[in-house]
């Protein structure tokens, strides 16, 4: 049986060091401003020396998704709880 990214194409890639980048692309084709991107992400996060305040890095919460093509950034924001669902829909209650 094949796993699912083989069955439907669909692609998530978050934060990457360029040296995993040749393995990443020799299973999903990725563009060179894509790849960039993912590493970017990586960056550490900047920090205030003033107030010692060190701020998010900047790539988190960032997934690329790519389905068959050009892929698109989104942004996932973690919940303080994880949201109720039905069981057989997975349909989030709010």
């Amino acid at each position: 049986m094949k796993h699912t990214r083989q069955r439907t194409g669909v692609q998530l890639s978050g934060a990457l060091p360029g040296v995993e980048m040749p393995l990443l692309t020799s299973a999903v084709p990725l563009s060179i401003a894509e790849q960039s991107m993912l590493t970017s992400w990586r960056d550490p996060p900047a920090w205030d020396p003033q107030s010692e305040y060190e701020f998010e890095r900047s790539g988190y919460g960032w997934l690329l998704i790519a389905v068959g093509g050009r892929g698109i950034r989104v942004c996932v924001e973690p919940t303080s709880k994880p949201l109720p669902t039905d069981p057989v829909t997975m349909d989030v209650w709010l």
